[in-house]
């Protein structure tokens, strides 16, 4: 069993949460599963190696009395799909 499989980790004493999220998209991916990524447009997504970000549109969100808009941008890599969310506040945008 290679290293980067997620069945290796409770012999090697657990996965840490980012090295889960890099691996199992992947795996899945690779034995022809869907997969979707979603993530917020945070100041420390590095974004420079992927293909250029496909604006989607935005979305409004009910927050109590008021609501809230993201947008929603999208690229492929590796064969996966990825969703990144802006907001001018919780998230860059």
């Amino acid at each position: 069993m290679s290293d980067d499989h997620p069945a290796g980790a409770p012999a090697r004493g657990g996965w840490r949460l980012a090295e889960l999220a890099r691996v199992l998209p992947r795996a899945l991916c690779q034995t022809g599963n869907e997969v979707r990524i979603f993530l917020p447009a945070s100041e420390g997504l590095d974004l420079s190696s992927v293909p250029p970000l496909e604006p989607l549109g935005v979305v409004s969100v009910p927050t109590g009395e008021s609501s809230t808009t993201f947008s929603i941008r999208k690229t492929m890599l590796e064969g996966m799909t990825v969703y990144v969310f802006g907001h001018p506040v919780m998230f860059k945008d």
